[in-house]
């Protein structure tokens, strides 16, 4: 037995509502959905013209002091959260 994936179209939501439980999911409704790609293959929906997305990300140094305690904290939380976790599943 084997399994295949078949994708024949990426579908663009051209609704104006973009959050998931707001939108329509009927593909036939051209109002809502657009194909993204002609037969031909070319892009049938054209990019976006803004993007959220900064041009460029700048980052500042960070000292190891604070990089040491970061680890620290966070070892400590999964540390505490595993602990937890193998606790509840004595009883089930």
């Amino acid at each position: 037995m084997s399994l295949k994936l078949i994708i024949s179209q990426i579908w663009a939501n051209v609704q104006r509502e973009s959050c998931p439980r707001r939108m329509r999911f009927d593909l036939s409704k051209a109002s809502d959905w657009s194909p993204a790609f002609t037969p031909a293959g070319s892009m049938a929906v054209p990019a976006p013209e803004a993007t959220m997305q900064p041009e460029s990300v700048k980052f500042s140094k960070t000292s190891s002091e604070n990089c040491k305690e970061l680890v620290t904290r966070l070892e400590r939380v999964l540390k505490d959260n595993f602990m937890s976790w193998r606790t509840s599943m004595r009883y089930m």
